[in-house]
């Protein structure tokens, strides 16, 4: 009623995204309507990985700055989950 979708890309928590992850996260930015809304079981690690790569992806925004959306500020901690 409101328009909105709902898109499901599955990532594994205890995995890092495959390359057709990543492509379909990819095209899922470049034909979702705007805004998008990342979320994730626990809205952490999935979710700071959709947005860290938004902002490298989209909007070529420096790997160095794009990893600060995977940062305890957003809920993620590195030692629990070290691969992402």
């Amino acid at each position: 009623r409101m328009g909105v979708q709902l898109h499901t890309i599955t990532l594994d928590s205890e995995q890092l995204p495959t390359q057709k992850q990543l492509k379909d996260i990819l095209t899922l930015f470049h034909t979702a309507p705007k805004p998008i809304l990342f979320h994730c079981q626990a809205g952490v690690d999935r979710t700071s990985l959709a947005a860290a790569f938004w902002k490298l992806m989209i909007e070529c925004t420096p790997v160095e700055q794009a990893l600060d959306q995977m940062t305890p500020s957003y809920g993620h901690f590195e030692w629990s989950r070290p691969f992402m």
